[in-house]
């Protein structure tokens, strides 16, 4: 997934392509960024390191753009005070920012802890062998002790996200896709 791209055919103002490389390998890995990893079922992507990161321009103010969801106009965000947000303008007239989580690490900690209840579901035979319930309030729990802000509001990002894996993405995670049948690819891409 081309970040740049994908932001430029969506016609997000861009402030800066890139940011400063760090040489440092150390300093690379302590914002966290290396650390998320592309959800491809959910088409979830990330940048690899921060300095792949453009700087944008929305009507909410200036973000670091880090990632992508989905094929639609759906974008990861970071604020100049460091909280993370879904920027999302699908419809041409509405933008939204939703809140995520109160820093870049507790949202790689969010989403690592999604991602490790979403692989344990997998490591089932079906549904009913995994109380999905459970694990969907082990990983509130987890959030709620980190951010507690991420899941004040029902119209955050984490509460969503979190019913989706009870309601909507769990009974997916069994059944075989056809490999025949292709993605819908970007704006970009056609």
């Amino acid at each position: 997934m081309n970040l740049l791209k994908c932001l430029q055919t969506d016609g997000v103002t861009i402030l800066k392509e890139r940011q400063e490389e760090e040489k440092d390998l150390q300093k690379v890995y302590e914002n966290g960024i290396p650390f998320l990893l592309d959800n491809e079922h959910e088409q979830i992507y990330f940048v690899k390191f921060a300095d792949e990161m453009p700087e944008i321009r929305t009507s909410f103010g200036d973000f670091l753009c880090f990632g992508k969801m989905g094929f639609e106009k759906i974008y990861f965000v970071i604020s100049q005070d460091g909280k993370v947000f879904k920027y999302d303008f699908c419809d041409d007239d509405t933008e939204q920012l939703v809140f995520a989580n109160s820093s870049l690490w507790d949202f790689v900690r969010s989403y690592s802890r999604l991602m490790a209840g979403i692989f344990m579901y997998k490591a089932f035979q079906s549904d009913n062998d995994f109380p999905i319930q459970k694990a969907v309030e082990q990983i509130a729990d987890f959030i709620q002790n980190l951010d507690p802000a991420a899941l004040e509001q029902e119209e955050n990002f984490w509460p969503h996200q979190l019913f989706v894996l009870e309601d909507g993405f769990a009974h997916l995670a069994h059944n075989a896709v056809s490999r025949k049948i292709g993605m819908p690819k970007h704006n970009y891409e056609k």
